[in-house]
C-alpha cells in the first residue's frame, strides 16, 4: 500500500486494512503486521496461506467498511496493490485506503514481486486490461487481447480477463473463450471467475457459484442465470448474501461489509411475499423508518397502496427487476417478514 497524499505529514498507513479468513475473522492487520517504510510512504505485508478464498477488508470511520475476495493459489504469489490518498467527506478531507481501485496480480513463486516490471511484463499488461474492462470498450485491440491470454499460464486471472475481453468483440470468438476455459480448468478449477466463464459458455450449467468472483464482470455473468434460477446462487451461500452489497461502479466485485450477515435464509420466501406486501400496505405512511433495507425501499416504490386488495407480486419479478439472485432476495424477505412480524 502507497499513501500518496504529501501534503500533510505522514500518518501511519493500513489502519483498517487486513487480511480475514472466508468467514470473516482476522489473520493479519496491515498496521499491526506489516512492514512500514515512512520515508517511501509504503506499508506492505507478506503472508504464507493455505489454498483457498480470503476477504481483503478496509474499514474507515467515514466511509464505512468494504470488502473483496482473493484466491491463494499452490505455485502462484497473489499481490494486492493498494493506495492511501484524501477524499472529500462532508466539507473535509478524509485519508482513505482505496479497495474499490486496489489491483490484484498474480505471478509464479519463483518471480515473486517485481517493483519495476518491464513495460511489456503481464504487470503492464493486466493494468491496460483492467482499464480496457473497466471502460467496456466494444472493440479492443487484438495485441491486447493475445498479450492477456500469453500470459495465462502465469497469472491466470490475467487470463480470465483475456477471455472476457473476447466478447468485446463485434464477433466474440467462442472457440477461444472455450481454449481459456479449459486452458485455465486445470490451474484454477474452483475459482468463481472461471465457474462463470464456464457456465456462460454452457460447459458447467449444473455446478453452483457460492463464493464471490475477483472480477465484477464475472458477478454480471451470474447474474444473467441467477436472476431465475436459484440453482446458480445456492440460497444461504456468501454469494447470496453479498450480492445486495456489491458497488455498481468498479472492474472487481467490492460489496459494503456488513457483521450481520446471516449464514442461512428463511426458507419459503415465495410464500412470506404476499404477507409482506400485505403488512406494508397496512402500515401507516408515517411510521416508515429513515433506513430502509433495500427489499422494503423497492416493495414500497411498487406496491399500490391505494388498492386494497391483494397485489399479485412474484419472487421472479423482484430479483429480475433489482438485477439479484433469487436466492439473495428469498433471503432479503425472509428477513424483512421477519421484522415486520416482531412490530406485532
Amino acid at each position: 500500500m502507497r499513501e500518496i497524499e504529501r501534503s500533510k505529514p505522514w500518518k501511519q498507513p493500513g489502519i483498517g486494512a487486513s487480511v480475514c479468513d472466508i468467514n470473516g475473522r482476522f489473520l493479519v492487520r496491515l498496521n499491526r503486521d506489516g512492514v512500514v517504510d515512512p520515508g517511501q510512504r509504503i506499508a506492505a505485508i507478506s503472508v504464507t496461506l493455505p489454498d483457498g478464498p480470503y476477504r481483503i477488508r478496509v474499514n474507515s470511520k467515514a466511509f464505512g467498511t468494504y470488502e473483496r475476495v482473493v484466491y491463494v493459489q499452490s505455485g502462484l504469489q497473489a499481490q494486492v496493490f493498494a493506495i492511501r490518498n484524501s477524499v472529500g467527506f462532508r466539507g473535509q478531507r478524509r485519508r482513505m485506503t482505496d479497495l474499490v481501485g486496489a489491483s490484484i496480480q498474480y505471478a509464479p513463486i519463483s518471480e515473486g514481486f517485481l517493483a519495476d516490471p518491464d513495460p511489456e511484463s503481464a504487470t503492464q499488461v493486466a493494468e491496460a486490461v483492467v482499464a480496457a474492462l473497466t471502460a467496456s470498450r466494444p472493440t479492443v485491440p487484438e495485441m491486447l487481447l493475445r498479450e492477456s491470454l500469453y500470459f495465462k499460464f502465469g497469472n491466470p486471472l490475467l487470463g480470465l480477463m483475456g477471455g472476457y475481453l473476447a466478447l468485446f468483440q463485434k464477433e466474440p470468438d467462442r472457440a477461444l473463450m472455450e481454449q481459456v476455459a479449459h486452458g485455465l480448468t486445470s490451474m484454477v478449477p474452483d475459482w468463481p471467475d472461471l465457474l462463470a466463464l464456464r457456465r456462460w459458455l454452457g460447459l458447467d450449467t449444473g455446478v453452483p457459484i457460492g463464493l464471490p468472483p475477483m472480477l465484477r464482470r464475472s458477478w454480471d455473468l451470474v447474474l444473467e442465470k441467477a436472476t431465475t434460477d436459484t440453482r446458480v446462487v445456492p440460497p444461504g451461500s456468501m454469494l447470496s448474501q453479498v450480492a445486495p452489497r456489491v458497488l455498481a461502479s468498479s472492474p472487481w466485485m467490492t460489496w459494503q461489509y456488513a457483521p450481520e450477515m446471516v449464514t442461512q435464509t428463511g426458507g419459503n420466501a415465495e410464500g412470506r411475499l404476499p404477507e409482506v406486501v400485505r403488512r406494508l400496505k397496512l402500515r401507516p405512511r408515517g411510521d416508515t423508518p429513515m433506513k430502509q433495507a433495500p427489499l422494503q425501499q423497492y416493495l414500497e416504490q411498487s406496491i399500490d397502496f391505494s388498492d386494497e386488495d391483494e397485489q399479485d407480486v412474484s419472487i421472479e419479478e423482484v430479483a429480475r427487476n433489482m438485477n439479484l439472485p433469487l436466492s439473495s432476495v428469498d433471503q432479503m424477505v425472509s428477513e424483512l417478514a421477519e421484522e415486520l412480524e416482531s412490530e406485532d
